[in-house]
């Protein structure tokens, strides 16, 4: 349902994790199939290209056992299934509240810049939960912004190493 030019244009962007729009409203002109098509290929260019090439090879194990695209996929749907629930709490119907959240968080994790919506209305809860999961990023290797996903694990196994040298 978008124009081929338009189409184009937000593919490219959409896999770089660019985020350029040709429309004034980003992502907002377009409702429906198109938000969940771009938070997918937002999602897959958010891992690393490394895990690409061993699929190209034939070896899928290595990006199953990757514990960073794990844990960008576990902590994406933990938030989305949060912010999901808060949206239909607040009134919003089960699917627009679903596909609003799923584009737009994971436009904010990847650090896209799409927006569909203005999130700000679904509440400061929401609002402060956005600004510390766009901190995060995706994986390693890949295009998205932030600090990502990896480093915080790090980060979480040294804290976790220490305090058992403590005790």
């Amino acid at each position: 349902g978008i124009p081929s030019f338009h189409a184009a244009n937000h593919a490219l962007t959409t896999v770089a994790t660019g985020g350029f729009s040709t429309y004034d409203a980003s992502f907002g002109a377009f409702k429906g199939a198109p938000e969940y098509v771009a938070a997918v290929f937002m999602a897959l260019a958010s891992l690393p290209f490394v895990r690409y090439v061993q699929l190209m090879n034939g070896a899928t194990a290595p990006l199953l056992r990757d514990t960073q695209v794990r844990g960008f996929f576990i902590l994406a749907a933990f938030v989305i299934v949060i912010v999901t629930l808060f949206q239909m709490q607040s009134g919003t119907a089960l699917e627009p509240a679903l596909r609003e959240t799923v584009f737009n968080l994971i436009s904010i994790i990847t650090g896209t810049g799409y927006a569909s919506t203005d999130y700000q209305f679904w509440g400061s809860f929401v609002v402060v939960l956005v600004f510390f999961v766009g901190l995060i990023g995706g994986c390693a290797g890949s295009t998205s912004c932030s600090i990502k996903i990896f480093r915080y694990q790090l980060l979480f196994a040294s804290i976790k190493a220490q305090v058992r040298k403590i005790h």
